[in-house]
């Protein structure tokens, strides 16, 4: 595993760049910003490989961390912790369309991620087409879905 692809995957992974008015839209399930507020921690932050389903890397299970704050005007902040790296901070704008989350962090990739809302636990998928990292360290990145399961605080 490439740790720095993995580092500007995650972070990365959080970015969006999508026009769309009001911070507080409603998602297809009813969820909205306010319904997210708070401090959110990954007890599952998981690569899976496209090409090999079996192929997994979970961060937290390195010794990583990943840690959300959502406020109630749609301002985020993240903090995502590599073992051996420096903690990187993202922070930006959050708005839901569809049943969907973007972030827009001003970054020039463009990433959604498909979400569900359970009491406290906040389940985000990032499909192939915007999570990828080296899983063989061949140098090239490889496609894979990334599942985020985040407790509220």
């Amino acid at each position: 595993m490439n740790i720095n692809t993995l580092v500007l995957t995650l972070i990365f992974s959080f970015t969006v760049i999508m026009g769309c008015d009001g911070d507080n839209s409603t998602g297809s399930n009813g969820v909205t910003i306010t319904d997210l507020v708070g401090t959110w921690t990954a007890t599952k932050f998981e690569f899976t490989n496209e090409v090999d389903p079996d192929q997994k890397i979970d961060l937290i299970q390195l010794g990583g961390s990943f840690i959300l704050n959502i406020n109630s005007d749609g301002e985020f902040s993240a903090i995502l912790t590599v073992p051996g790296e420096s903690p990187d901070t993202s922070s930006g704008t959050l708005r839901i369309q569809n049943g969907t989350l973007f972030f827009d962090d001003d970054s020039s990739d463009d990433v959604t991620a498909e979400f569900t809302l359970s009491r406290n636990t906040l389940t985000l998928t990032i499909s192939a087409d915007d999570a990828e990292i080296d899983f063989d360290d061949d140098g090239q990145d490889d496609p894979a879905t990334l599942l985020i399961i985040l407790q509220r605080s």
